[in-house]
C-alpha cells in the first residue's frame, strides 16, 4: 500500500504521468501471455496509468447499489482513455463479487447485463470468508483454501476467461 502510495505521488509531477505504466511494460509483452494489472477500486493515477497500458478491462463488481453508481463513473474514464489515449482499451467483461443471491443482488446483475450484455461473465464469485481471510496470509485463495466456494469460483472465472479469449 505504502509503495502505491508513493508511487502514485511521484507521478503527479512527471511529464506524460498516464504513459510512464505502459512505457515500462512495452518491452515485457512478448515474454508473456497475459500481465494482470490489479487497481483498487479508484479513479486516480494508478488506476489510468493501468488504463492506457491495458488491452482489456475485467470489472469486478459487487452486485450493490454503491459499485453500481462507480461503474458509471468508471465508464466516463474509460471512454475518455479510449478517446485521447488508447483508442484499443475494450471492456473484456464484468463479474460479480461477493454474490450472495439476494434480491438486490439479483436487481444489479440485472440492470448490468442490460448495460454490457455478453460481457457479464456467468461465473460469480459466492460470498465466502476464505477469501476475507486469505489476505492476512499472504497466500493466494488457491494456497489458503484450496477447496473453498472461493478457490472454486476463481477458477471457473478463469476457465470461462480463457474460453472467451480462445474463441475470439
Amino acid at each position: 500500500m505504502t509503495g502505491i502510495i508513493a508511487l502514485s505521488t511521484a507521478i503527479l509531477s512527471m511529464m506524460a504521468r498516464e504513459g510512464i505504466l505502459k512505457s515500462c511494460l512495452d518491452g515485457q509483452k512478448e515474454q508473456y501471455d497475459y500481465i494482470l494489472i490489479d487497481c483498487s477500486p479508484s479513479l486516480g493515477i494508478v488506476t489510468t496509468n493501468a488504463l492506457v497500458a491495458a488491452d482489456k478491462l475485467y470489472i469486478p463488481l459487487t452486485a450493490e447499489a454503491l459499485p453500481l453508481k462507480g461503474l458509471t463513473m468508471l465508464d466516463d474514464v474509460v471512454n475518455e482513455v479510449k478517446r485521447r489515449v488508447n483508442p484499443e482499451l475494450e471492456v473484456g467483461g464484468v463479474f460479480f463479487t461477493r454474490f450472495n443471491n439476494r434480491k438486490l443482488n439479483k436487481e444489479v446483475v440485472s440492470m448490468v447485463q442490460s448495460r454490457y450484455g455478453d460481457k457479464v461473465f456467468q461465473t460469480k464469485i459466492r460470498e465466502n470468508i476464505a477469501i476475507a481471510e486469505m489476505p492476512l496470509s499472504g497466500q493466494t485463495i488457491f494456497e489458503y483454501d484450496p477447496k473453498s466456494n472461493g478457490a472454486a469460483d476463481y477458477w471457473a472465472l478463469s476457465e470461462e476467461i480463457n474460453v472467451r479469449e480462445r474463441n475470439r
